[in-house]
């Protein structure tokens, strides 16, 4: 029998009826199905495989080719393979590859194929269909872009997230956020189990959320405990997925799930016994085809289903046969939500203007549910005309699913941007902008519109340097980036300076440039005015008078005259101000001194100490809130900021802020505005801040646990407050200070103290500084009987530490262990070890060396 012929010879008409049936489902079906010999010629095609070729009719198709291994379709290195499967196989099921067509385009498409024998048991000729999977193969590849998308906004995102594996807790990735709210380098954490590292502060709580965390697949707001390599304790609220990635059970917070796509798949089935050979060939093509298919008449009746349509639908194909394919699972309404008639269906209209149709639809389930589908219909015409359609559908929810994701990964992105404080520019390597946030249409005074239609250089008021800009950005790699200053002109040509932080970033297979970019016109008017206050303060100080005191801080020395001459200069200067120093220098009557001696002085003084108050209170104490605004918030409260209006605000310890208020501190001082707890409208405050601190903020800005943009926004001015022994000429203006203080207090008259008190109260290094020398002559007065106050009188801590540096000084041999104690005693510090052991610091070197104690 040729095998280009699609019916049999013999056989009732009943069987001739039903070849013929099916030789107009393969005709007309959009699957492209052939026949050809093993040398390959082709014998027969339908015409959907001519179509998909680039050929009108299947007999252009065999005419044109005559060796379908030399002159088409595929790459060389897919036909050898092919060939190799069906000669050692028989078949090959679903071989995906990528054809050319006609006119030198290619298309990607699955291919199912098996060797027909003869009665020799020898190969007669292969058959087979294909499927177009061009749409499947892109929508891959927007999926493997938009996870790349989504990668560089996990890494850049302000939220802390991280991704571990659900079995062996071991830590596969964190963003930077996450690494500087625990204080561990990436080093550190990656392949860590967190376990071990004791980031749980209750590790049973941790094994309670893991468990309900692999019995419900996800958690949302859990609240937890976690400790920074520090040691500080992390109240945090726990959200977190259960996702299948590369075979492995994964923990992510913060993201949804994404599941890998699954293909279904559909085994040959054996020849059916009772029919020919020519229909069971067809029988099995049409079974062996992932999506479904079937067949209606001229009144809409299903004449046929495969097994793929009648699993998907949830029915038996006997139960399928003879029902109304619309009626039953056409899942179609008009606009006003009635169900479309059948005429007015479209996949029926296939059979009524015979056209065919293709188009995405839902269709429902036995079961009630609906799913998305990719649905071809084409008309099936016979000698009398159409004889009814044969319908092709595919399930496509996994695509859809993947559109959802990569929408709602660009909205996460887009959310990012415009949350940013700073302006955000995306370009391409030319300069032209793709992509703006709402902080850079604010600012640069253009629309959306017309920016997406500017250059990066319409912006700079100087075009000096653009072919080097250029050749830079041609060069860098992904990933460098660079900061540098410049200056910026609006759409109204004023000029502003700006700071811009751009690299070289990678989407997809293309590089673009990122650029950050923050306006720092009120930071270059901060340091004009700086720049004069010192050239002020330099003159005042030269020409000053050497005081005792000032605003009632007491002190004569050259730190303490700086000091006063550079209040007086920055109390007329409206701008932030950090205080540094150790504790018990008297940082608050530094900051009670600015404030009476400013313009602001007739206003409050209102005064935090942010480390002894929650995140959670810290806020509502600093900006307020409003009623129910959570547990306990029965009326509406107005914050320390608001309180301050006119006035200073001084926020004491705000080097132990959490990140959460570093950054709305932040907004504050750049917008002078504010919400109050559980409020949306914006509110501004007229009022100066000054910070204090015995915390190096420059360390916790390099550990991370500091922002770098709020560090500069308070260090605008810094004024530190010297130790008291770095001052000790002081102390006896403090001593007949705090003498005549606590004499007028206790109602005692008390001269001063004695010689030999002044030789200790000199001697002695005052770790506690100010406050604890004034505790020291607090207790001295109170247990001094007469009016001079003793050694006796004085704390036992100065008289253990006049007799240890006597008993030192007395030593002629100073072996290891005094060495040793006299470091410790001085925290290291080598000048003070010396003068604790009355030699030099030549002397205490030499010693060191010849102990071996020398690092």
């Amino acid at each position: 029998m040729p095998a280009s012929r699609f019916t049999q010879q013999g056989g009732s008409s009943n069987e001739e009826d039903g070849i013929l049936d099916y030789r107009n489902l393969v005709m007309n079906t959009p699957i492209g199905i052939f026949t050809s010999t093993p040398e390959g010629r082709f014998l027969s095609t339908n015409p959907a495989m001519a179509r998909m070729l680039g050929y009108e009719t299947p007999q252009e198709l065999m005419a044109s080719v005559t060796d379908i291994g030399e002159q088409v379709y595929a790459f060389p290195e897919d036909r050898e393979k092919l060939k190799r499967l069906i000669e050692r196989d028989g078949q090959v099921t679903e071989f995906e590859c990528e054809m050319i067509r006609r006119d030198g385009s290619s298309f990607w498409c699955s291919l199912n194929a098996l060797v027909v024998m003869n009665h020799e048991r020898k190969s007669a000729y292969y058959q087979g269909f294909v499927v177009d999977i061009t749409r499947r193969k892109q929508i891959e590849q927007e999926l493997r872009e938009s996870e790349e998308r989504f990668s560089k906004v996990f890494r850049s995102s302000p939220a802390p997230q991280a991704v571990s594996d659900v079995d062996s807790r071991e830590i596969i990735d964190l963003n930077d956020r996450c690494l500087e709210l625990s204080g561990y380098s990436r080093e550190e954490l990656i392949g860590k189990d967190a376990d071990k590292l004791e980031v749980w502060i209750d590790p049973g709580e941790r094994n309670r959320l893991g468990k309900k965390l692999r019995t419900a697949g996800f958690l949302k707001n859990e609240p937890v405990e976690l400790r920074s390599r520090a040691g500080k304790k992390i109240m945090a609220l726990w959200s977190a997925e259960i996702i299948q990635m590369h075979g492995r059970k994964l923990v992510l917070s913060m993201f949804y799930d994404e599941t890998e796509r699954r293909l279904a798949e559909e085994a040959l089935r054996k020849s059916r016994e009772t029919l020919s050979r020519e229909r069971n060939r067809l029988k099995v093509i049409t079974e062996t085809m992932g999506e479904g298919l079937y067949v209606f008449d001229t009144k809409g009746r299903i004449s046929f289903s495969n097994s793929a349509a009648a699993s998907v639908l949830g029915y038996s194909q006997d139960e399928l046969l003879g029902q109304v394919a619309h009626d039953l699972f056409h899942h179609l309404y008009n606009h006003e939500g009635h169900k479309v008639a059948l005429e007015d269906c479209p996949f029926f209209k296939s059979v009524i203007s015979g056209r065919s149709h293709s188009s995405e639809e839902n269709f429902k389930r036995k079961d009630g549910s609906v799913f998305p589908v990719d649905v071809t219909s084409r008309p099936m015409i016979g000698e009398e005309g159409v004889t009814g359609a044969v319908t092709v559908f595919r399930d496509i929810s996994e695509r859809k699913d993947a559109e959802v994701k990569l929408k709602n990964s660009e909205e996460k992105y887009r959310a990012l941007m415009e949350q940013s404080l700073d302006m955000i520019f995306l370009h391409d390597l030319k300069g032209n902008f793709l992509e703006v946030n709402h902080k850079a249409i604010s600012r640069t005074g253009y629309s959306r519109d017309e920016l997406l239609n500017m250059n990066v250089f319409d912006l700079h008021s100087d075009h000096n340097g653009k072919s080097e800009i250029l050749n830079i950005w041609e060069k860098w790699r992904p990933g460098e980036s660079i900061i540098l200053e410049m200056v910026h002109m609006d759409k109204f040509g004023r000029k502003y300076p700006v700071e811009i932080n751009t690299g070289k970033v990678r989407f997809g297979n293309k590089d673009y440039i990122l650029a950050t970019i923050r306006d720092i016109t009120e930071r270059k008017r901060a340091e004009e005015d700086l720049k004069e206050s010192r050239q002020r303060y330099e003159y005042l100080l030269q020409s000053s008078v050497r005081m005792q005191s000032f605003q009632n801080i007491i002190g004569r020395s050259q730190k303490m005259q700086r000091i006063y001459v550079l209040l007086q200069q920055v109390a007329a200067v409206d701008t932030t101000v950090l205080i540094t120093g150790e504790t018990g220098t008297g940082k608050e009557l530094i900051v009670e001194a600015l404030h009476s001696i400013s313009p602001r002085g007739n206003g409050p003084l209102i005064k935090v100490n942010c480390l002894t108050l929650a995140d959670e209170l810290l806020d509502s104490e600093l900006f307020g809130h409003v009623r129910g605004a959570f547990t306990g918030a029965y009326t509406n409260k107005i914050g320390r900021v608001e309180a301050a209006e006119g006035g200073t605000l001084f926020l004491d310890e705000i080097g132990d802020i959490s990140p959460r208020i570093q950054l709305k501190l932040l907004r504050f001082l750049q917008e002078r505005e504010y919400e109050r707890v559980g409020d949306s409208r914006t509110r501004r405050a007229d009022v100066r801040i000054v910070a204090a601190t015995n915390a190096d903020l420059s360390r916790k800005v390099e550990e991370g646990s500091f922002r770098k943009d709020l560090y500069f926004r308070l260090k605008v001015m810094c004024i530190h407050v010297p130790r008291l022994k770095e001052r000790s000429e002081d102390i006896p203006l403090l001593i007949q200070h705090f003498c005549r203080h606590f004499a007028e207090k206790f109602g005692k008259h008390i001269r001063g103290v004695s010689t030999k008190a002044m030789r200790i109260l000199l001697q002695y290094p005052w770790p506690g500084n100010v406050r604890e020398l004034e505790h020291a002559l607090e207790h001295g007065v109170l247990l001094c009987p007469e009016d001079m106050i003793e050694p006796e009188h004085l704390p036992e801590e100065l008289l253990d530490y006049q007799g240890s540096n006597h008993s030192q000084k007395g030593s002629g041999k100073l072996d290891k262990e005094k060495l040793d104690q006299a470091l410790r005693a001085a925290y290291g510090n080598k000048t003070e070890a010396a003068r604790r052991l009355g030699i030099s610091r030549r002397t205490l070197y030499r010693k060191l060396h010849k102990h071996g104690m020398l690092d």
